[in-house]
């Protein structure tokens, strides 16, 4: 999320978009005098995109692509991407006993938890790592 202050519309300069659009604590932002700047400086957005930007101001239009030419982003403005998903790391092993042997995979967040609970487990050996933005499958050095 990307906090920002949109200013307008009524501007002055329009030759950019009806609106002007600035990371929350830009200096740029002092350059907005009046008192029709106050309850924009005062209400800043948490956002992702211009789309959504043009969401708010707008009302939720049906297609707020439509809208995000009457926006101008300052170069102060990087919007983040929406939401990181967590990938998972994904774990395999062998469990075992005197008459059968077990491969399991899981998937989790928890790295350190899930190691720590399979080398607690007696009967877990060959355990393997696979962590995503690493291409290959690494074995845990420590497995038994």
């Amino acid at each position: 999320m990307t906090r920002v202050i949109v200013l307008g519309p009524n501007l002055i300069d329009q030759s950019k978009g009806s609106f002007h659009v600035h990371a929350a604590g830009c200096r740029d932002i002092n350059s907005y005098y009046g008192r029709q700047f106050d309850a924009d400086k005062a209400n800043p957005l948490d956002v992702n995109s211009v789309e959504e930007i043009a969401e708010y101001v707008y009302d939720y239009e049906d297609n707020p692509r439509e809208y995000a030419n009457d926006f101008y982003v300052f170069p102060c403005v990087y919007f983040t991407e929406k939401e990181e998903t967590v990938k998972a790391i994904k774990f395999s092993f062998e469990l075992y006993s005197e008459d059968i042997f077990l491969t399991v995979e899981i998937e989790t967040d928890d790295y350190d938890g899930t190691l720590a609970l399979l080398e607690s487990v007696p009967n877990v050996r060959d355990i393997k790592v696979s962590v995503p933005g690493i291409p290959d499958v690494m074995a845990y050095a420590g497995s038994k």
